[in-house]
């Protein structure tokens, strides 16, 4: 990113610890580059001090400056600088591409600010899905990944190993949860420690999503959770059954390869009651790991599941009775 000056009257030796406390109030989603964050707090200096942000250029002829210079920064005064960088930064993701402002390039027709690029995706038709649509994967929801339980030994999980070589991922766990990184690799180590003995040949997982007609307001999310919970599936050797649930068994799917993931049906919406535990009943022999995707604005027990089942609740909306809940069947996940 280009360097700029600051005004001398604004200190930012304590940026970081409040572009921390800021994120986790009015989260940034999808590509995060500190760079550019500091960038604009450094715009914002001579703002908030009733100066012009040319004050923080050397060259004022760049384009960088002319494209900057274009907007009008005090309709995003709010109550300090650090709110109204984070509130810009959202506002220029939509303008665009930031990965080709950190090379200096001002791209507006190719705006791609999700957290994942092609690349990033192993299953090109399952990216497809992820790209267009705007909602996007929380990365907290990176924890998700130690669901699917590697064969290597050794602690180190090689699907966030990858994750972690993306810099922007690696620049935000590094601000937001410094201790993130250990607390993943601790949590796998006990996950394949407790599994070691029992070699699965054939590794499942069960996915029971909430299909009543609530869901509806949460298509996009989704959409983009689906493609990337297959896309790890598949890339680590399960058989995904995708159940569409609501007090019985609406649908069921079973993706094993790539090839059944080339065309996924639509999702479907029906009655408005939900019954876990009837779904889960009439499936007594499942022994394997269970995933419960729901809105969250509804609370229903799990006392229902059995010891050898590890299970993962997903919800759109924080639900506190139900984070309470799972601490004793398994893990909570806010997407």
């Amino acid at each position: 990113m280009i360097k700029i000056k600051k005004h001398p009257k604004v200190y930012d030796g304590n940026f970081n610890t409040l572009l921390k406390q800021e994120i986790q109030e009015n989260k940034i989603e999808g590509y995060f580059s500190i760079e550019i964050l500091h960038f604009i707090f450094y715009l914002f200096s001579w703002i908030y001090r009733g100066e012009k942000i040319s004050n923080a250029f050397e060259n004022k002829h760049s384009k960088i400056f002319m494209f900057f210079n274009q907007f009008n920064f005090e309709a995003f005064v709010v109550g300090s600088i650090i709110e109204s960088t984070v509130l810009f930064y959202n506002k220029l993701k939509t303008i665009i591409n930031l990965r080709s402002l950190n090379k200096l390039q001002i791209n507006k027709k190719e705006i791609n600010n999700k957290l994942f690029q092609k690349e990033d995706f192993e299953i090109d038709s399952l990216y497809e899905i992820y790209a267009e649509v705007k909602a996007d994967i929380p990365v907290d929801f990176l924890r998700f990944n130690y669901i699917f339980k590697t064969d290597k030994e050794g602690i180190e999980d090689m699907r966030f190993k990858s994750l972690m070589d993306i810099p922007h991922i690696k620049s935000y766990i590094s601000l937001v949860k410094p201790d993130f990184t250990y607390n993943l690799i601790k949590q796998n180590f006990t996950l394949n420690k407790t599994k070691e003995s029992k070699k699965k040949t054939k590794k499942e997982i069960y996915i029971f999503q909430d299909c009543t007609n609530s869901m509806k307001d949460y298509l996009e999310k989704l959409k983009v959770l689906k493609a990337y919970i297959l896309n790890l599936a598949i890339i680590n050797n399960y058989t995904v059954v995708w159940l569409e649930v609501y007090s019985t068994i609406h649908s069921t799917r079973i993706f094993t390869s790539s090839k059944d993931v080339e065309k996924l049906a639509p999702f479907t919406f029906i009655s408005s009651f939900i019954n876990f535990k009837a779904v889960f009943q009439s499936l007594n022999h499942i022994k394997k790991d269970i995933v419960i995707i729901s809105d969250g604005e509804d609370n229903f027990n799990l006392d229902f599941f059995k010891k050898e089942n590890e299970i993962s609740l997903i919800v759109f909306n924080n639900n506190l009775i139900l984070k309470n809940k799972i601490r004793k069947y398994g893990k909570y996940y806010l997407f």
